[in-house]
């Protein structure tokens, strides 16, 4: 028990997300942390002892221990000094062994102001006017860990103390709101998204927030819902925007109740930011010049990644989003009614001059917070 308490400690000092424990070979066990998004090695440990420590977060988390194959989740929380953190776990069963992933969801840490998302001020403002309508769906875009959950979680502190009844649906409740009414995914209790959904309809709400959209069904009552006085806030897992409208054309869902009911896509990724202590300058090219010129961005320090003890050798320290507003025009609208292809719908994003993720993620090279690397990583 005491080394998965150091192993849970240290994810914490170095600021990690998730913590994996993956037996290799049959002979030893793997420990990693995800910090910033990447994975680092950080301890390995002989299979008996990698076993028992998997064993220790098994029990607190509340899990069958003398189950070693079927998928297992659970949760936890651990009480430091000044705050409470709480873990999710999950198991699964693999050739050489058990293994778990344990997320980490620190409120310190995990909960921020849309101020502090990495939005320039147009992107703020426009995200801003979306949340306080009294209805429409604000979709948010992203693979899984871009940061799109946090990014609701701001959006509705936009609405705290304005007397309206705020009401989640989510897989998990990742940190606690106090201007909102939550309720957590259980399929063991029949609590799905959709029927979730339902429920909530019936609970007098203002804004709902679904935590996904996985399915026609929730797709199909949550824009209802957003053309009948209620605001909805959701996510979808996509690449950016076009695809996001192309998703839900391809769950079936009729297309004039997707231009009726969507009001914006927000895409987002996440980038890292270059280490303070260690960062160097770098020569600017010949095409960031050109790309500062046409979006008139003044050239900042354009640095690049060097590594020192501070960043444990990265570079890199804390991240930042990037972001793409795609608002549905009419002619977007006209086009989903067409169900026109996807290459047609974003071909029209770009006759809308829709900034992309990556043009924004060039910005933020040209003001010396992040790399090109960086950028070129998360984007396509």
């Amino acid at each position: 028990m005491e080394i998965a308490k150091r192993i849970i400690n240290e994810a914490l000092e170095r600021r990690a997300s998730d913590i994996l424990m993956d037996p290799r070979s049959g002979e030893v066990y793997k420990v990693r942390f995800r910090i910033d998004g990447i994975l680092h090695e950080v301890a390995s440990f002989p299979a008996g002892q990698g076993m028992a420590i998997v064993n220790c977060l098994k029990v607190a988390s509340r899990l069958d221990i003398s189950e070693k194959r079927r998928p297992q989740d659970g949760a936890f929380i651990a009480k430091l000094l000044d705050r409470e953190i709480k873990f999710r776990s999950a198991t699964a069963g693999t050739l050489y062994g058990e293994k778990i992933a344990v997320r980490v969801f620190d409120v310190q840490a995990g909960l921020k102001d849309l101020d502090n998302l990495g939005l320039n001020q147009a992107e703020a403002d426009a995200i801003t006017r979306v949340v306080r309508r009294s209805d429409g769906m604000l979709l948010i875009a992203g693979p899984t860990g871009s940061g799109k959950t946090t990014t609701i979680y701001a959006a509705l502190g936009l609405l705290a103390g304005q007397g309206r009844n705020i009401v989640t649906i989510e897989d998990p409740i990742e940190y606690p709101l106090e201007n909102a009414s939550q309720t957590e995914v259980n399929p063991r209790a029949g609590i799905t998204f959709a029927n979730g959904l339902r429920s909530i309809l019936r609970q007098d709400p203002d804004v709902i927030t679904v935590g996904e959209i996985r399915d026609a069904e929730t797709a199909e009552i949550a824009l209802q819902a957003s053309q009948t006085g209620h605001l909805v806030v959701s996510t979808v897992h996509s690449n950016d925007g076009p695809t996001a409208m192309a998703r839900l054309v391809d769950f079936g869902i009729e297309p004039f109740l997707i231009t009726t009911g969507l009001t914006a896509v927000l895409s987002q990724r996440l980038v890292r930011v270059l280490c303070k202590e260690c960062r160097r300058s770098a020569k600017i090219s010949a095409e960031l010049r050109r790309e500062a010129a046409r979006r008139q961005i003044a050239l900042g320090r354009v640095g690049v990644a060097v590594g020192c003890d501070y960043c444990e050798g990265t570079g890199y320290v804390g991240r930042t989003g990037i972001f793409e507003i795609l608002p549905l025009s009419q002619r977007m609208g006209q086009l989903l009614t067409e169900k026109a292809s996807l290459a047609t719908i974003q071909a029209q994003a770009r006759k809308e001059k829709v900034v992309t993720m990556r043009q924004r993620g060039m910005e933020k090279v040209l003001q010396g917070i992040t790399t090109v690397d960086e950028v070129l990583r998360v984007t396509t």
